[in-house]
């Protein structure tokens, strides 16, 4: 199982552990790993995810790769 990030997630997170930045730098890091580190589970884990409704469900159940939207 390989877990993506897409582009808009990503951008996401950057933009969220800015803003919390702002007050502080601590905790920004430390939501920042917290959401990384949920979204390695995924690996072993990969049914614990959301379903992306945008994408056909048994297309996403055969994939070896979960993508974070």
């Amino acid at each position: 199982m390989r877990v993506e990030w897409s582009d808009f997630a990503r951008d996401d997170l950057d933009d969220l552990v800015r803003y919390i930045s702002r007050d502080s730098a601590f905790y920004a890091r430390r939501i920042g790993q917290k959401v990384v580190l949920a979204t390695r589970r995924l690996k072993e884990f990969p049914e614990s995810g959301r379903m992306i409704p945008e994408v056909d469900d048994n297309r996403s159940a055969k994939s070896s790769c979960k993508a974070i939207a």
